[in-house]
């Protein structure tokens, strides 16, 4: 099992709020799709199934590092 997915699934097993919890990730995803859809416009056709965990992980660093620095 992938180590996201096991991370995952000890989150979800160790939560003491499935709902709150499901509202953080959902958020979470959401704001990942936003992510991954403004770089395909600036990078058509690069993102695909096997890198786009990579990309986002990536992407989401940058913008910690660009908060950090403000």
């Amino acid at each position: 099992m992938p180590q996201d997915a096991r991370l995952l699934v000890k989150s979800i097993l160790s939560s003491d709020n499935l709902e709150l919890f499901y509202q953080m990730y959902r958020s979470e995803e959401k704001a990942g799709k936003e992510v991954i859809l403004d770089f395909e416009k600036d990078y058509p056709g690069v993102v695909n199934e096997d890198n786009v965990n990579d990309i986002l992980k990536e992407l989401k660093a940058r913008k910690k590092n660009e908060s950090r620095e403000r």
